[in-house]
């Protein structure tokens, strides 16, 4: 999966060898969340939000006026977190779960700028790269238990029995839209995307989730600012 990410660097470069373009260093801040859509909505956790990051290299070429292409090659934190509270239901426990995945991302939009002002909107690819489980709770009570520590995320095709942790679809795409504001060399962007791929896998070893009635989704809101040469 990795090499497509690295066949579509090189069908951006041809593409923009010979055409005008823009390039911006990208940096954002994310809001990551998981979506949940299970048969029985009982048993969905209580997802929260991650404070995560972007951070990438921004390209924009003109294909006709107020019309461009924007694409690049980012860096892309995700992830999102279980409060313990909420999740055991009682007051006297504390914590989190907090899962911190992180991928290589190619994004592909449509931007419209008119008086500075940029709607746009389009796809993405990614490929996961790292991710990790962090936990510190306490449930609290009479007979309370308190652990914390941290786990590997493993991004894979297929569940596999015999790998410790969680396991992830390796690869992840899904929609962009958003919108920013463009003056001189600086441009502030506000973005929605939202994954399609579920993250959940086939399992063949029944390890107790049915990925084609529990589907898991990527969610990020992205505050970014880009500087462009």
């Amino acid at each position: 999966m990795k090499k497509s990410i690295l066949f579509s660097m090189l069908v951006m470069t041809t593409m923009f060898a010979s055409a005008q373009v823009e390039l911006a260093a990208d940096l954002g801040v994310n809001l990551a969340n998981w979506d949940q859509n299970f048969d029985n909505p009982s048993d969905e956790f209580p997802a929260k939000s991650n404070l995560r990051y972007r951070l990438g290299l921004r390209a924009e070429m003109d294909l006709m006026e107020a019309i461009a292409l924007r694409t690049g090659v980012y860096y892309n934190a995700k992830g999102g977190s279980i409060d313990v509270k909420e999740f055991l239901n009682s007051n006297n426990a504390s914590g989190y779960y907090r899962f911190n995945t992180s991928y290589l991302e190619v994004p592909l939009n449509l931007a419209y700028t008119y008086n500075g002002i940029t709607l746009f909107g389009g796809g993405f690819y990614a490929v996961g790269v790292s991710g990790e489980t962090k936990w510190d709770f306490s449930t609290g009570g009479t007979i309370s238990i308190s652990d914390s520590g941290t786990q590997e995320i493993n991004f894979a095709t297929e569940s596999d029995s015999n790998t410790p942790g969680i396991e992830i679809s390796n690869t992840d795409y899904g929609f962009n839209i958003g919108a920013g504001y463009k003056l001189d060399k600086m441009s502030i962007d506000l973005q929605y995307s939202k994954g399609l791929k579920n993250m959940n896998l086939t399992d063949p070893n029944n390890r107790g989730y049915d990925p084609e009635t529990e589907k898991v989704t990527n969610s990020v809101i992205t505050i970014s600012l880009a500087y462009f040469w």
